[in-house]
């Protein structure tokens, strides 16, 4: 398998498919691709196709009879299948047992194939959006000074219209190996992700200052870009105070202690010091679950608002070829899984508004489901109304920093009001929206939200960076999704083609050698062995004509004797190297023709028999 081209990559799809990882995490380390440019293409490619596979392997036994469930390695047998069917040279390159025992069902695969295509839907290629880049403010306190050093490596760069402190650059940027990224004065994060923390700080028109001074409360918190950014959001308020009369604390919890232990490295990049005393706000990571929080513990006593982001589909990140790796979207196991989600998702938020001394909630996920959403927030609302009539209860209510952004909630989904789903804010990155699919719920009490409604408004978040706005000057047209191309029929019997046979460009020496060996074998099959009989044939005629055309050659030699004289060469001299020359050129002809009668001769004595 080793010497296989597609080892790396079955080798990656393998890790991913056990272990549930990303791509990037797999492929990646310390921002450096640990595979060639080759492979990890063939894994994005087979991950953007592996439904249509896991539907052809379902076909006729397909599955059981390539031995799909008994084999150890199920990423390489996705890779081949993926190149045999829709690659572009729609074969398997190299040898091995895998692709031997893959190739004996190549008809059978052909047919299903074209079986599934046509009740599947097409294959959307992957969006592209704008490079996103927010200043960590916890590290810089001059976000001018970032815009002037990022602009020396890039020139394009816009300021974005509703996150504040936030760059749009072209898409595709290298910045994984910057400077300012690497040491956290930079983060980049999706613009939608930033709503959740923006949100919950300037939601209100109403709160100012004293109201921020008051302990957060992150609850999925891992792996923690939202938690650093709500920091942020949160000290920038806290310093327009003129006494502050002590810090604000954000707690961080994650239940998982695999994603417990990113959190905590996360925050040591993107946090000052403990002892910094420029900050006025602190962020505790907890290893705990937020369900078995007591809301009556002291230690939360001063705890006034709490963003939720819980465990969800995933179903709006679009700008990934992970979200092909899931089982099929329209299938059972599908619909079970939002269903299992949207209920641990309606007993988080039940519990987040149990807390009586919170007043401001962000419920936020990053899917598309209406059962993930917008009846998650309908649930909750009727559920705790009729548990807890004393209580203040909670409104939904629109965030004043969003109030330019255009795509709201679904009206009717979860039996809410036009009015309420006006409140909802919702991104899809499939029609325009140039960011990963969200969700985003901000929850009032009452009494702040009637407030709210009393007081004047105060205007949007205003903006810092001095760079032109971004109007979509990088948007693109959205994908259209497009059915591959069906593998061209061979014909039974036909000429080898004048045309060299393409070959692939190679990253790797070892790899370059590897090619070379496959295509030389490839080249030899086609012009060699196939066409035995009519290569002699060729020959025999070819040594006829040679035999007519002696004559011809003995008259040059002799023309040759009667050419003028050159500038500075004996004459004599001249003609001796030419006749040599001839006469070699003769002998190298008779002994050719010779050879080629004897081999002609066991064929024709055959024929008289």
């Amino acid at each position: 398998m080793s010497g296989s081209p597609y080892h790396q990559a079955g080798k990656m799809l393998s890790e991913m498919l056990e272990t549930h990882k990303s791509i990037k995490t797999v492929a990646f380390k310390a921002g450096k691709l640990k595979c060639n440019t080759s492979s990890y293409a063939q894994v994005c490619h087979t991950l953007q196709y592996k439904p249509i596979l896991d539907d052809i392997m379902a076909c006729d036994n397909l599955g059981k009879k390539i031995q799909f469930s008994q084999t150890r390695h199920k990423g390489l047998i996705y890779v081949l299948l993926y190149e045999l069917l829709f690659g572009k040279y729609g074969s398997i390159r190299g040898g091995g047992q895998v692709k031997r025992h893959i190739i004996k069902y190549e008809a059978e695969l052909q047919a299903a194939k074209e079986t599934v295509m046509e009740k599947s839907a097409p294959v959307t290629d992957v969006p592209v959006f704008p490079r996103y880049v927010r200043i960590n403010t916890l590290l810089t306190k001059a976000p001018a000074d970032m815009v002037t050093a990022l602009s020396k490596e890039h020139s394009t760069m816009y300021r974005d219209a509703h996150v504040p402190n936030m760059m749009v650059l072209p898409p595709s940027t290298p910045l994984f190996d910057n400077d300012l990224i690497n040491t956290g004065k930079l983060v980049l994060q999706d613009k939608s992700s930033c709503f959740s923390a923006l949100a919950l700080v300037h939601g209100s028109t109403v709160l100012g200052p004293d109201d921020h001074n008051c302990d957060y409360m992150d609850a999925c918190a891992a792996p923690g870009n939202k938690t650093t950014h709500l920091a942020a959001l949160i000290n920038e308020q806290l310093l327009l105070k003129n006494k502050i009369t002590r810090k604000s604390k954000v707690f961080a919890l994650d239940r998982a202690e695999n994603r417990i232990g990113i959190l905590k490295k996360r925050l040591r990049t993107l946090l000052p010091p403990p002892d910094d005393s420029s900050t006025e706000v602190t962020v505790e990571a907890i290893h705990g679950d937020f369900l078995k929080v007591d809301p009556s513990d002291k230690t939360y006593k001063n705890l006034g608002a709490i963003l939720l982001d819980p465990s969800c589909s995933g179903s709006g990140v679009v700008n990934t070829i992970d979200r092909h790796g899931d089982v099929d979207k329209n299938s059972t196991k599908e619909d079970q899984r939002v269903e299992a989600l949207s209920n641990f998702q309606l007993v988080a938020l039940k519990h987040a508004m149990s807390f009586p001394q919170v007043k401001r909630i962000v419920y936020s996920t990053c899917s598309i489901h209406d059962r993930e959403n917008e009846e998650v927030v309908a649930m909750a609302l009727k559920e705790y109304a009729s548990e807890n009539a004393k209580n203040d209860p909670w409104t939904i209510v629109a965030p004043h920093c969003l109030q330019d952004w255009s795509r709201r909630g679904h009206a009717g989904a979860g039996d809410l009001s036009e009015e309420q789903s006006k409140c909802l804010i919702r991104v899809d990155g499939l029609n325009g929206d140039e960011t990963n699919g969200f969700f985003v719920c901000y929850l009032e009490r009452r009494s702040l939200a009637e407030k709210t409604e009393t007081l004047p408004q105060k205007a949007a978040v205003s903006q810092k960076l001095d760079l032109p706005l971004y109007e979509g000057q990088f948007k693109q047209a959205p994908p259209k999704p497009t059915k591959p191309k069906p593998k061209p029929t061979k014909k039974a019997t036909s000429a080898p083609s004048e045309k060299k046979v393409e070959r692939p460009a190679v990253s790797s020496t070892n790899e370059k050698k590897t090619e070379e060996k496959v295509y030389k074998k490839k080249e030899e099959k086609v012009y060699g062995k196939r066409n035995k009989a009519k290569a002699l044939a060729k020959a025999k005629e070819q040594h006829t004509n040679e035999k007519k055309e002696d004559k011809n050659v003995v008259d040059k030699s002799e023309k040759a004797k009667e050419r003028p004289k050159r500038k500075g060469t004996d004459p004599s001299k001249f003609n001796k190297k030419r006749e040599k020359k001839l006469a070699w050129k003769l002998k190298q002809k008779e002994m050719k023709g010779k050879r080629v009668e004897k081999k002609s001769k066991p064929a024709d004595e055959k024929e008289t028999k």
